[in-house]
């Protein structure tokens, strides 16, 4: 079952984000790459001082291993004669999530690469464990099969072990274009069988769900995904 990390790469400034794409496209994808981890996405978000990096791994052994080549790679680490000081880096901070695949979808789909392709990274923060849990399994009880069927296609579904805003669970989303995105969540939100879904009061949002993160996303030039 595969796991992912995924890295938000905060910026201050435009400036700063324009050198933060080239720091993703030059060094971090391929140091990720070199390391083992496949594939590797890299993703902006538009106009926000952010952008997001999806890194894959066959497990979490694998995963450990990755990070220990990681840091004998100097293409990566850079000289060690050179310490680097906050105001060198292309980006303020990175924030990681490690997390585990859904056993119903336990490895990532590829989408078809398209020009205009968008994704939509979208996060459930969860009141309690147990909340979160019931809102995983909602999802395999049947709201991931329908994602499919609408056109809602997805590239992974995963639960957070790590990160802010646990508990947790994240997905992505991929849309030819903008026309095929409305269409499908158009036709999700009045589907009766989500409305019977989220009619069971074990489901019901206003208990397992605190808090929903939306982000639209386009893939930098080199991603993987």
């Amino acid at each position: 079952m595969h796991c992912y990390e995924l890295l938000e790469f905060r910026c201050d400034t435009d400036a700063r984000k324009a050198r933060c794409i080239a720091y993703l496209q030059d060094v971090i994808g391929p140091a990720l790459s070199r390391a083992g981890a496949t594939p590797v996405g890299l993703f902006d978000p538009g106009e926000a001082l952010s952008l997001y990096v999806l890194a894959v791994y066959g497990s979490l052994a694998e995963y450990a291993d990755v990070r220990a080549r990681l840091h004998e790679d100097q293409a990566y680490m850079g000289p060690p004669d050179a310490p680097e000081t906050p105001a060198d880096r292309d980006y303020d901070e990175v924030v990681s999530s490690l997390m585990t695949a859904f056993p119903g979808m336990p490895e990532v789909a590829v989408p078809a690469s398209a020009p205009g392709r968008i994704y939509q990274l979208r996060i459930y923060e969860s009141p309690t464990a147990e909340a979160g849990k019931r809102k995983v399994g909602m999802f395999h009880a049947g709201e991931m099969d329908l994602f499919a069927r609408v056109g809602l296609d997805a590239v992974f579904f995963a639960e957070s072990l790590t990160g802010p805003r646990l508990p947790n669970l994240t997905y992505m989303l991929s849309f030819p274009d903008r026309d095929a995105q409305r269409a499908a969540w158009s036709t999700f939100v009045q589907h009766p069988d989500w409305k019977r879904m989220i009619g069971q009061p074990h489901y019901s949002d206003d208990v397992i769900i605190r808090n929903i993160t939306n982000i639209e996303l386009t893939a930098l030039p080199g991603s993987q995904i």
